[in-house]
């Protein structure tokens, strides 16, 4: 039987990320104005293979797929905020990565990087137990501010396309 700590932690990225998605529906209209190269770079959790693949999905053709972009990138940003403090993924010995968006002309695909900081607290149960990193603890090196902040952007954007 699983304890009220593991529901809140299967629950409450889903319930984040519902929350951020009807916000982003609700605040959605068709505003007039331009999305500029540097207001897609500027979103810290989308990577882009090249400069000519952001180009092409600014093209009017392309509106649609970049608002499906944009939408999953809504998704990992809270994905990311939710999970800031996980030690450790329900997958053995495995700890929660960094998840970003990375975009070629064809295609997005989400990606991890195993991005992380130590903190020392030799009582939490996954510190390390010897050696020189004895009484760490690794974190995901995720800021919820920045993470926050990529989804308003992104809706900020999304209100102009």
């Amino acid at each position: 039987m699983r304890n009220i700590t593991q529901v809140k932690k299967i629950i409450f990225p889903f319930v984040i990320l519902m929350i951020i998605i009807a916000a982003a529906v609700i605040i959605y209209r068709e505003m007039p104005g331009a999305v500029t190269e540097d207001e897609i770079r500027d979103i810290s959790v989308l990577e882009f293979s090249s400069d000519e693949a952001l180009r092409i999905l600014l093209k009017n053709k392309s509106k649609e797929r970049l608002k499906g972009i944009f939408y999953i990138a809504i998704a990992v940003s809270a994905d990311n905020t939710a999970n800031h403090d996980t030690t450790r993924t329900s997958i053995f010995n495995s700890q929660y990565l960094y998840k970003f968006v990375y975009v070629t002309n064809t295609q997005a695909e989400v990606s991890e990087k195993d991005l992380y900081k130590l903190f020392h607290d030799p009582t939490h149960p996954d510190s390390f137990l010897s050696g020189d990193m004895e009484g760490y603890v690794k974190y995901p090196d995720i800021n919820k501010y920045d993470e926050a902040g990529n989804i308003y952007k992104i809706v900020d954007i999304l209100r102009k396309l």
